[in-house]
């Protein structure tokens, strides 16, 4: 549709082709000349660049990576050495080919490591970007198709991050968030920007700066949640805005308030357990987000792909004891 002069946004993935018309023609013939473009919806966790979220855990006692790629029939992929004791995965799209780079970052230094795939997954690294007290929250803050990295400081509500489009130059934001607060940082305006935004579990609270009202805070709900319950927003309707949404693992209950229905509340229950961990993601690749559950004690995955009308898909010993699954950024 257009947006507003000629800047076209697309609600889907598909095929568009524009033809050339001969201006002052009274009937607007189409000229010869055509052109033809795909449209794409970037996927997170998607190793391969398929468009299609990859399977992948990772051990942090000796940084091992294990992905399967959805690109070929499921093949394992491996790496060892990347990462280790401190480091957490916060994989993203650094380099924009649409490609998933694998990244960690050090709770105690502050230091982030990346393998991009775009120099061959030569290791790059980046020194005091965060430390003790400081969440990593990455996300393309910017819309220039290029994770950003960024972190969250919960004691007192203050995020910093530092922008590929702007060289990497930091900027800062604070009073959003505080203690008890999480970071959720998702594109929740639809403007192609992830906005800062937390969620505070003893309330079920939700608020955003949103970047297209001028980063002003917004309260998008209040009761969606609670202490059992742990945040997994993601575009569950595929209108490229970010839903609400929770996983109680006790139960297996999830709640989604979803955008296309004016935040509407969505649930549905056995869909997990006190065993399982909220891995949503776009696996079956109709932009669409995936409820999808982990078991580390098993290796175990459950996904619910919404191409298949919700129809369950499970796998069975990818990952196991010491392995978290690598979570979508």
């Amino acid at each position: 549709m257009l947006e507003s002069g000629n800047k076209l946004r697309f609600t889907k993935p598909g095929t568009v082709t524009v033809r050339a018309t001969q201006a002052g023609n009274a009937n607007w013939l189409s000229a010869i000349a055509t052109r033809t473009f795909d449209v794409i919806v970037r996927v997170k966790n998607d190793f391969d660049g398929d468009l299609k979220a990859d399977y992948a855990v990772y051990r942090e006692s000796d940084g091992t990576w294990n992905a399967w790629i959805s690109g070929g029939n499921y093949y394992m992929a491996f790496a060892s050495g990347w990462g280790g004791p401190g480091y957490v995965p916060v994989c993203g799209d650094y380099d924009g080919d649409l490609k998933t780079d694998p990244t960690v970052y050090h709770r105690t230094t502050g230091t982030w490591m990346t393998w991009l795939s775009t120099s061959g997954y030569a290791s790059m690294s980046a020194m005091n970007w965060g430390g003790a007290g400081w969440t990593a929250a990455p996300a393309d803050y910017d819309g220039d198709e290029k994770t950003d990295p960024a972190i969250y400081q919960e004691a007192t509500g203050t995020w910093q991050a530092w922008l590929s489009g702007s060289g990497y130059a930091v900027v800062m934001a604070s009073g959003l968030g505080g203690p008890g607060s999480v970071p959720v940082p998702e594109d929740y305006d639809g403007d192609f920007k992830a906005d800062p935004a937390v969620y505070e579990a003893a309330t079920g609270t939700w608020k955003a700066m949103l970047s297209g009202s001028g980063y002003a805070t917004t309260v998008l709900g209040a009761g969606w949640g609670g202490p059992a319950f742990t945040q997994v927003a993601r575009d569950y309707d595929g209108d490229y805005k970010a839903d609400p949404a929770v996983y109680r693992p006790e139960g297996g209950t999830w709640y989604g308030w979803i955008t296309t229905s004016g935040y509407g509340q969505v649930w549905c229950a056995d869909w997990g357990g006190p065993s399982w961990v909220a891995v949503s993601a776009n696996y079956d690749g109709d932009a669409r987000v995936d409820p999808a559950i982990y078991e580390q004690a098993t290796g175990s995955w459950r996904v619910w792909q919404s191409g298949s009308g919700y129809v369950p898909v499970d796998r069975t010993g990818w990952g196991g004891p010491g392995f978290l699954p690598v979570m979508p950024y």
